[in-house]
Formats: C-alpha cells, sequence, structure tokens
C-alpha cells in the first residue's frame, strides 16, 4: 500500500511530462516532507499549474483527469489535487491561499514536473469573506473537473449540480465587492446588473443558460450521459472563469475591501 503513494506519483509525473510538459505539478505536506503516514489514510496535497490565463483549457484539464484515473486504476491513493493558472496566482483575490499558506508551499512544495511556477503565488489576506467564497467555489470547481473522469455516475450528477449552483449565485457576490450593497431579488438580476459593471459588451447568455440549467432540473434527472455531465461542468467553469477575468480586467488593482495589505504584494497595487 505504501507503495502505492510513490508509484502513482511516479506514473503521473511521467504522464504529465510525455503530453503536458507546461504544467506545473507540485506537492506539498506531508508526502512531500516523506513522513506521510498511508495507514492513516494521508492525501497526496498538491497542485497543477496551468501556463493560461484565468480561463483554462477545459480539454486539457479533462485529459489530465484521464491521466489521473488512469494512474489508480490499478492502485488506491488519496489525493487532494487543485488546478491554478498563473494570472489567478500574480493577482492573488481568487487564488484560496493566504500569504501564510503560500509562503508555506514556496518553502515546502516540490516542484516534480514542469516549470517551477509556485513563486508566482501572491496570497493575500482575505478582508471580505465574500471574496474568500467566491476563491473557494472557483477552487472547488476546477478540482471537481479535475476528478470528474474517475467519479461514480450518481457522484457526478450530484456534484456537476453543486458546481453549477456555485457559478450561477457568483454574480451576486461579485456586485457586492464592487460597494454596491443593494439587495438583488435573484439571479437573473444579478446578470442584468453586471451589465453596468462591466460596460465593455459583457455576454451574459452562458450564466443565463446555466440559471435555466439549474431551474430546470434538467441535471438531476439522470437523462444525461456521463460525457455530456462533464461537458456541462466544462461549460460552467469556463462561465465562471470569464466573469472572474472580466472582474479583473475591470477592477485591476485590489480594494481595501477585499482584502487586508500584503506583505508580499506591494502597497501599490491597492487602491
Amino acid at each position: 500500500m505504501e507503495n502505492n503513494y510513490e508509484r502513482f506519483s511516479e506514473e503521473f509525473r511521467k504522464g504529465l511530462m510525455a503530453d503536458y510538459s507546461d504544467v506545473c505539478f507540485f506537492i506539498y505536506g506531508s508526502f512531500a516532507r516523506g513522513d506521510h503516514n498511508y495507514k492513516s489514510g494521508s492525501d497526496i496535497d498538491g497542485g497543477l499549474i496551468l501556463d493560461s490565463g484565468i480561463i483554462t483549457n477545459k480539454n486539457k484539464i479533462i485529459s489530465i483527469s484521464r491521466l489521473i484515473g488512469l494512474c489508480l486504476s490499478n492502485m488506491e491513493v488519496p489525493l487532494q489535487f487543485n488546478v491554478l493558472d498563473r494570472q489567478t496566482n500574480l493577482d492573488g483575490r481568487f487564488l484560496s491561499y493566504t500569504v501564510d499558506y503560500t509562503d508555506w508551499i514556496k518553502d515546502e512544495g516540490r516542484v516534480l514536473s514542469g516549470p517551477s511556477l509556485i513563486n508566482e503565488m501572491n496570497g493575500i489576506d482575505y478582508k471580505s469573506g465574500v471574496l474568500n467564497s467566491i476563491a473557494f467555489n472557483l477552487r472547488s470547481v476546477r478540482k471537481g473537473l479535475l476528478e470528474s473522469s474517475y467519479e461514480s455516475y450518481d457522484d457526478l450528477i450530484e456534484k456537476t449540480n453543486k458546481a453549477i449552483d456555485k457559478v450561477v449565485k457568483t454574480p451576486k457576490k461579485l456586485i457586492w465587492l464592487t460597494g454596491n450593497n443593494r439587495t438583488i431579488p435573484n439571479r437573473y438580476d444579478a446578470l442584468e446588473s453586471l451589465k453596468e459593471i462591466f460596460p465593455d459588451g459583457f455576454d451574459d447568455s452562458e450564466l443565463y443558460s446555466l440559471n435555466q440549467v439549474k431551474d430546470s432540473g434538467t441535471i438531476l434527472n439522470g437523462n444525461l450521459s456521463r460525457e455530456e455531465l462533464i461537458q456541462l461542468w466544462a461549460n460552467s467553469l469556463t462561465s465562471l472563469e470569464k466573469i472572474l477575468a472580466h472582474y479583473i480586467e475591470t477592477f485591476p488593482n485590489i480594494s481595501p475591501r477585499e482584502a487586508k495589505i500584503s506583505k508580499i504584494l506591494p502597497k501599490d497595487l491597492y487602491c
């Protein structure tokens, strides 16, 4: 059983180097230190940093998911892998890691394949619970897509529904972050309000369609195939990433509403 940890790590590393040498695969925690306890179910903690902006390549994530499933096919190893991108790492607001956590990863993390990109992580000390919630939802939706290829069908239905729920609730949270505290009656009104916040041609059609899928109960009725569920999940992640990319473009500086002063980010990056 203990050898499975090393076997998985090596097989996965080789698979990434063969097909995705541009992806930074890093580990941290007990497995990276070598003091993990497989008998108590220690995870392999780590992450994949894609060499991209916040809008990631979903086909790449799904393909890597299949690689993980293949590596796990003959062994049981608990994993906690997150999917990150370089733009989010540099900006910090939607990273979901605090300053102390990114400091720790930089000090103790080990890059096993691809370029060493962990030093680009700029964690922030969240002031807003709303921003923290959005960051963790992005992390959760990405992580779920990474695990989608080796989930059971029933779990995939349930988790796809939860992922879309996280995505369609994001507009109201972003509106609050801009300083607009007025009550937004529903998710559809939030989309209309976003058009005022993002005046440069924001297209809400994808998010509108996701709201309709959510309200219709289409996911939970079991009529979608596994491939259709994964594609729906990928589309919802793209919608989430697009809206966050719009936010970063519209509000490039971190505001005091979002975060406390960070020891990593210089003060001139704050409004």
